[in-house]
């Protein structure tokens, strides 16, 4: 006797291989970067070179104009008091008195 035939099960066909992103929800839009603070931002810009030769003219300038004007106030010092008593304390403080008609 033979043996009966027994049938095999066929076998299950393969599963359909997931589908990409996007295929199903078509494609990604564009990833903004997070917005960088204003610290950031100046940080990674380098230092604008400076002229070491205008901040010494500057300093100069300053020192000049501060001079004139401490040689003005010793030079007019009777035209200043005049015209402004209450400087003369100012001069009394380092020792300078307006100038009188015996001193000149």
């Amino acid at each position: 006797m033979a043996a009966p035939i027994v049938a095999e099960p066929a076998p299950e066909p393969p599963a359909p291989a997931p589908l990409p992103r996007e295929a199903i929800a078509g494609p990604r839009p564009p990833v903004a970067e997070p917005r960088r603070s204003a610290m950031d931002r100046l940080a990674a810009q380098p230092a604008p070179a400076r002229s070491s030769m205008r901040l010494k003219l500057a300093w100069a300038a300053s020192i000049l104009v501060l001079l004139l004007a401490i040689a003005a106030a010793y030079a007019w010092r009777d035209e200043i008091i005049a015209g402004w008593p209450p400087s003369a304390r100012a001069y009394a403080l380092f020792g300078l008195e307006p100038r009188t008609e015996a001193t000149q």
